[in-house]
């Protein structure tokens, strides 16, 4: 937990300091071109990428640490063991609890009997001590020495900042003297009127001072110097002082302090306090004066003069609001003012240019925020061992997203993620409650060594801390039926798909191919296989689903529909298409395309059509067609396009085909191409074929016939092209 914190801690550290310089640049830069408050306000950016763990995927700070973190625990992997003597005792203490020789399989190939029992007598003559075993790359006592550092200075700090803001407000009390006179009270009525505040702020008087303060969190008060001033002089300093209440400058500054504090270590923290309290007086001025003439500015500026600070017996925190600081902050002050032209629409846009610059910048270098939804490794197996045999899990199908959804730790659909992958691939997700892990192969690869690839992904994010060893295992088991469900194998042969250790188990026990095959229906028996695509019924376009696991059917309305062949059948609703339930026409077109599904789901996925769910229905005549398909392409949505690409003119979708090949777009391609007339296919085969450009070929040459394709088998071997003759021989 500490280590997490100081990850964090150290992550936001180095976020601020990259965001701090870009906008440091651009403040600078832009100094006389952008007004002083976007100067001033742009840095409040900066005040949260120092203060706020928000992060984004792939974000340059979490990118970064995780590496680190990821280099550290390997280079602490790699480190040999402490001597055998620890092993022993391991393997001895599993072996008491039952699990031992699963654990030796897993750990120590080959070791003898021999060694178990020496490793028992070890443990009688430890006499229960138990081996130390290294939990963390970093010892303990150099985290919590490093902690307490950053806790001591942090907190010191900031109980002296609390303390100096104390005291001088109790200095500014001991002086203070309530105002009475009626025509300096109505001079602040009328600039809190002015400025629209329905909060009344108090007036004091204060000899001990020579410049005016804004003071107070709950009771907001301007505490003045206690001589003569006019009129003109006491409307400039209620304005001054009441726009930075208005605008909550007191709190902006205690924030910054704040940040300070936390990162007291960071030299960029404090130039940010700096930056922060220079153009917090120059943002105010610049308000005040924006609504003066010449004359009125100048007025302002000699009232400026005239309380220009001089030294005082009790210095004044920084988290305070003067009027006047210094006389080298005051030329700035005066220039600004004299120098002030309203600002023209190129340079608004010019700022909220750059704003959204900046924003991107804040975003893209994110911080590191720890590694949710992963589970950590643990260190005793057999822990690994009890999880596997209680977790379940279910297997689902999206044909839209060529992706199979393996659902554990009581997920449901509403926790995989969006996204797919391109129809000549094939997708695996292991979908948690908490987050995801997805692997993709090629459909070509997998006649071949999708085993073999499977494992070699899967010990790889096991490694990194992806995935469990648990999940692990459960991946690969369900990959028994998702080779049986893609018609990879005969069922007598996915024997080959299942891990080593099933293998050894059944070489062991001689099982024959039919118990092979027995073993295959059982996975089989503890998955279901959830469909779902998006189909135009003229005039609806229709999301829906079908074999929606039982459990979750619970959770939506129903409807009975009348199927053409006169039987009834069950529909669920989802909440987005709850309105339609009663639409007569809408819930024909339910029925003609949940029939037209059920005559070809046996003979397409092997299965009946079930507990069929409509995720979503939209009304969509034929005459905007054209227009909802622009818009999912622009939008990114493959599957309301692929819905009515094959509704648009051959031209459309040629142009279509073009702009996602220029766009290096596979999967909107793979959608459009297999729409398009036969001639084109041919002749945008060849292009590829030309260019070489195989991973479009493969995607493509699909749609040629299988004569086409023999011919060009035989041309890409007479050409020595082996990889578009190999790719085309095991289509």
């Amino acid at each position: 937990m500490m280590g997490e914190f100081m990850k964090i801690l150290l992550s936001l550290s180095f976020s601020g300091a990259c965001l701090f310089l870009p906008v440091f640049w651009a403040v600078r830069l832009c100094r006389n071109r952008l007004s002083r408050r976007w100067q001033y306000y742009i840095w409040l950016l900066v005040a949260l990428r120092f203060l706020v763990p928000v992060t984004f995927p792939n974000a340059l700070a979490g990118q970064l640490f995780r590496s680190v973190e990821l280099a550290v625990e390997g280079r602490t992997a790699d480190k040999p063991a402490d001597g055998s003597s620890a092993d022993k005792v391991k393997g001895a203490e599993r072996e008491a609890e039952g699990i031992g020789e699963q654990e030796d399989v897993a750990e120590s190939i080959g070791r003898e009997e021999e060694g178990a029992e020496d490793a028992g007598n070890e443990i009688k003559s430890a006499e229960g001590k138990m081996p130390e075993k290294e939990e963390q790359s970093v010892p303990f006592g150099i985290l919590f020495s490093v902690f307490a550092i950053w806790m001591a200075g942090a907190s010191g700090l900031l109980i002296h900042k609390i303390t100096a803001y104390r005291s001088y407000t109790r200095f500014l009390k001991s002086g203070n003297r309530e105002v009475a006179d009626l025509t300096v009270l109505n001079l602040l009525a009328e600039a809190e009127e002015a400025l629209n505040l329905r909060r009344t702020v108090e007036l004091y008087r204060n000899p001990m001072i020579t410049s005016p303060i804004m003071t107070g969190f709950i009771r907001p008060a301007i505490v003045i110097p206690d001589r003569s001033m006019t009129e003109k002089e006491l409307n400039c300093i209620f304005t001054h002082e009441l726009i930075h209440f208005k605008y909550f400058d007191m709190f902006y500054k205690w924030l910054v302090q704040i940040t300070i504090c936390i990162h007291w270590f960071n030299p960029f923290a404090w130039l940010l306090g700096k930056e922060v309290n220079r153009l917090c007086e120059l943002a105010c001025d610049e308000k005040v004066i924006d609504a003066l003439d010449v004359r009125e500015r100048k007025a302002y500026g000699d009232t400026l003069l005239s309380f220009l600070k001089r030294e005082e017996t009790y210095k004044n925190p920084p988290a305070y609001i003067t009027l006047t600081e210094g006389a080298e902050q005051l030329i700035e002050r005066l220039g600004a003012i004299m120098d002030y032209r309203k600002k023209s629409k190129p340079v608004v846009i010019l700022a909220t240019a750059l704003t959204m610059l900046l924003c991107f910048f804040f975003a893209g270098i994110g911080a590191y925020a720890g590694q949710p939804g992963v589970e950590p490794k643990n260190d005793v197996d057999e822990d690994i061992l009890v999880q596997k045999e209680e977790m379940d899990y279910s297997l689902l199908y999206d044909e839209e997203a060529n992706t199979y959804y393996i659902l554990v730790d009581g997920a449901t659909i509403a926790d995989r993620p969006t996204g797919g992958v391109t129809s000549g691939s094939i997708g695996i997700v292991l979908v948690r409650k908490t987050g995801y892990a997805a692997f993709q192969f090629s459909r070509f690869s997998l006649r071949f060594d999708f085993a073999e690839k499977l494992e070699n992904q899967c010990r790889d994010m096991v490694e990194t801390g992806g995935i469990s060893e648990a999940e692990s295992e459960l991946i690969q088991e369900a990959a028994v039926s998702i080779a049986v469900t893609e018609g990879i194998l005969a069922e007598e042969e996915a024997g080959q798909y299942m891990d080593v250790k099933e293998i050894g188990e059944a070489a062991e026990a001689e099982e024959e191919p039919d118990d092979v095959g027995r073993k295959v229906e059982e996975l089989k028996g503890k998955t279901y296989a959830y469909y779902q695509r998006t189909n135009y019924e003229e005039p609806y376009l229709i999301e829906y689903g079908w074999n929606l696991n039982k459990e979750d059917e619970e959770f939506y309305l129903h409807k009975e529909i009348l199927m053409d062949d006169g039987s009834q059948i069950r529909v669920s609703f989802d909440r987005e298409a709850e309105k339609w339930m009663e639409d007569g026409a809408a819930m024909e077109a339910v029925a003609k395309l949940l029939g037209e599904t059920k005559q070809t789901a046996r003979s397409r996925f092997g299965l009946e059509m079930e507990q069929p769910f409509i995720v979503r229905i939209v009304y969509l005549p034929p005459e905007e067609v054209a227009d909802f398909a622009k818009r999912s392409y622009e939008n990114g949505n493959i599957a309301d396009f692929s819905a009515v690409v094959g509704l648009l003119s051959e031209e459309e979708k040629e142009t279509y085909c073009e702009r996602s090949y220029a766009e290096d777009d596979a999967g909107f391609f793979s959608v459009i191409i297999a729409e398009t007339e036969a001639d084109y296919v041919t002749a945008f085969v060849e292009r590829c074929y030309e260019n070489e450009d195989i991973t479009y070929f493969s995607i493509a040459v699909s749609e040629l016939s299988e004569t086409a394709r023999k011919n060009l088998m035989r041309r890409a071997l007479k050409e020595e092209k082996e990889s578009f003759y190999h790719m085309l021989k095991n289509l």
